[in-house]
């Protein structure tokens, strides 16, 4: 079967790199703006989510952020993000927040939290999807902050069971990984899962997110196949890796091109590996439209692009009999796929 954008967004999908602070509509944008007195550096909201580097979108993302003020602020952007994601054809998606960028502003953990589960719970009553939330710590502050946000986060009422990993997040190069093992030790025994954004700007940083924090999965990665013996060890290990080709691309440029990816190499070397779209509204690009991409690009054929959408059902963090449920599901409806 062919792959269009109408066929791919018509099949459920798994998405599990997926920041929800990365999902707020510009018009939203715009709206919370101006309800909560925050100045845009932008007139026209078709300028704001372009970037220069990485330092430049981080820049715009703590702007976006700038505009959460209240519970009903957050409430919007994570119903807004579910209906947006069920639009794609998303099935299952375990997205990232980010606390430091609201808790900086002096933004109460209660409001981040109380909005985000109440926006999630009624986004999935109308649409049926399943979402899981991740806390990411910016992992250039540190330990310390990051055990604080553990703390706050882990200790706040979730009936719903959504907080289901720790991540880190945040400019990459320079940083000590290593820092934060006693705080990702400390989540796996609040029962927490392991992830960690790594491999744009060097291999090292994946040994130290697999070998170090004990990660499951690593976000990004796609230099781990600069160091072969690592990469044979990711394999072994089945850490799942959560490819983001386009914005490893527009967001930290490690290659010119979507079509010079490691995608490839990576499934050569037998890894584990899920395509997602990172920032969905921040780069103007959903999981379909990334999906469509890595096919076009000559990345992977309509067979593998089939085994990865299936495959990111074992790569969830679902209890085992929700997982094997999912499975079947993404089984059934991708098999006619090809």
């Amino acid at each position: 079967m062919t792959v269009t954008l109408e066929v791919v967004r018509a099949l459920p999908k798994i998405e599990l790199h997926r920041h929800l602070e990365g999902t707020v509509r510009p018009g939203t944008v715009h709206a919370l703006a101006v309800a909560n007195g925050i100045d845009l550096p932008v007139d026209d909201m078709r300028t704001l989510y372009t970037y220069r580097d990485l330092r430049h979108f981080l820049d715009v993302y703590e702007t976006v952020c700038s505009t959460l003020v209240s519970p009903a602020d957050f409430h919007r952007i994570a119903y807004e993000s579910v209906h947006d994601a069920a639009a794609t054809g998303i099935v299952h998606t375990e997205m990232f927040f980010t606390p430091h960028v609201h808790l900086s502003r002096g933004v109460p953990a209660a409001h981040v939290w109380d909005g985000i589960t109440a926006g999630l719970r009624d986004g999935i009553a109308e649409t049926g999807i399943g979402v899981r939330m991740i806390m990411d710590c910016t992992k250039f502050l540190g330990p310390a902050l990051a055990q604080i946000e553990l703390d706050l986060f882990t200790s706040l009422p979730d009936p719903d069971g959504f907080l289901v990993g720790i991540g880190g997040d945040g400019i990459e190069a320079g940083v000590d990984d290593a820092a934060l093992a006693p705080v990702f030790a400390e989540a796996a025994r609040r029962g927490l899962r392991r992830t960690y954004h790594a491999g744009e700007f060097s291999a090292r940083s994946v040994a130290d997110a697999i070998r170090v924090l004990g990660c499951e999965r690593v976000d990004h990665g796609p230099l781990v196949v600069e160091d072969p013996a690592l990469a044979a060890e990711a394999a072994d290990r089945g850490i799942v890796f959560t490819l983001c080709p386009s914005s490893d691309v527009l967001i930290s440029q490690v290659y010119p091109s979507v079509r010079e990816h490691s995608l490839p190499r990576m499934l050569e070397a037998g890894l584990h590996v899920t395509v997602n779209s990172d920032d969905p509204a921040m780069l103007g690009r959903d999981i379909s439209d990334e999906y469509v991409t890595v096919v076009e690009q000559g990345l992977v054929t309509a067979e593998q692009l089939r085994d990865i959408a299936v495959g990111a059902a074992d790569a969830c963090w679902l209890p085992d009999a929700d997982k094997t449920a999912l499975r079947g599901r993404m089984t059934a409806a991708w098999s006619a796929f090809c």
